[in-house]
């Protein structure tokens, strides 16, 4: 069926909103936007970001071989797109929703520059999380760039900073 239809077919993507898995860590979430089932002494967090960076690289490596297979191919990324937006204009309620929209999006970042934003390689240093990235992995992402961003949109949401809540949480 493929080879009747990979000449009249430009358009594909890897992964359909392969952000939903970010910021949903419930069992139930992290076991249908990943297939993840989270041991009782496992770091949640380590694990799904680990998780989103074998998908990363199998988007990429997805995107090198549908170039190959017809280089007219347009390889994108699909994101499930929900704006968020400051409940305030008081600064640390602006800087939450900024972060919660870079840690929300940052999959699209990775997909398409290439490369993790310098936010998050900090925040995996700082959480002490070593996690799996190889050189090998970064010469992927990189050589694997999509074409396009693709979008659903669902709904926008507030934010508000509580007030103990540190303004470098990420």
């Amino acid at each position: 069926v493929f080879d009747r239809y990979k000449d009249k077919v430009k358009y594909w993507m890897t992964f359909n909103e392969i952000n939903n898995q970010v910021g949903m860590m419930n069992e139930w979430s992290l076991f249908t936007n990943s297939g993840l089932l989270i041991k009782p002494d496992e770091d949640k967090e380590a694990v799904l970001f680990q998780a989103a960076h074998y998908e990363a690289v199998a988007s990429a490596l997805a995107v090198q071989i549908g170039h190959r297979i017809n280089p007219d191919f347009q390889i994108g990324c699909m994101v499930a797109m929900g704006p968020v937006y400051p409940a305030t204009t008081n600064p640390n309620d602006v800087f939450k929703a900024e972060r919660t929209m870079q840690t929300n999006y940052y999959l699209a970042d990775v997909q398409v520059k290439g490369k993790y934003p310098a936010f998050l390689d900090r925040y995996f240093d700082r959480h002490a999380f070593n996690l799996d990235i190889t050189l090998e992995d970064r010469d992927v992402l990189l050589a694997g760039k999509v074409d396009y961003i693709g979008f659903s949109y669902y709904a926008s949401h507030v934010t508000e900073a509580s007030q103990d809540e540190p303004t470098d949480f990420i």
